[in-house]
């Protein structure tokens, strides 16, 4: 491991397997100045199922036990990044074929499931670099963790909390 003392930021987007696994092969990672972002969690304050958690509730046990820093984007929270089509069209799809590429693959991605919004996408990703870029980008405050074990015999995760940044 490099020596650095600059914080090394780790963004999420799916499950927390890979920090889970940094953790348990070489627990001196914890030494460094890590922040880890993670985009996952059901709905602040009372938890329940989702994706990016269930996929790997035992790595998350793992990271939430841990030392490590962590930034939690819950589901309420991610989910307030929508983009209309209109705003595609209007400010990605004219920047030439990357543009009308992007534009034209998100609307019919989000079409192809009719319990889709019809005229918007959320980008739930995007909270995660957008707090690393600029911490100022929303409001947040501490929260305490509960034991993701202790959640799931709760019926589905249905007390999950945060520990780490809510937005």
């Amino acid at each position: 491991m490099k020596n650095d003392d600059r914080p090394l930021y780790l963004a999420f987007l799916g499950p927390l397997t890979d920090m889970a696994s940094a953790i348990l092969i070489e627990p001196e990672i914890l030494k460094r100045k890590l922040i880890v972002v993670w985009i996952g969690g059901g709905n602040w304050p009372e938890g329940g199922w989702e994706y990016n958690l269930k996929n790997d509730v035992t790595a998350a046990n793992v990271v939430f036990k841990s030392s490590v820093e962590l930034w939690q984007i819950p589901g309420n929270v991610y989910r307030m990044m929508p983009v209309s089509f209109a705003e595609l069209f209007d400010r990605v799809r004219p920047w030439g074929a990357i543009g009308e590429y992007l534009c034209d693959n998100v609307i019919h991605f989000n079409n192809m499931d009719p319990g889709r919004p019809t005229e918007y996408r959320i980008l739930g990703d995007s909270p995660a670099i957008g707090v690393i870029l600029y911490s100022g980008c929303g409001e947040w405050e501490w929260k305490p963790d509960r034991d993701t074990d202790e959640a799931e015999r709760d019926s589905e995760l249905s007390g999950m909390r945060i520990a780490g940044q809510v937005l």
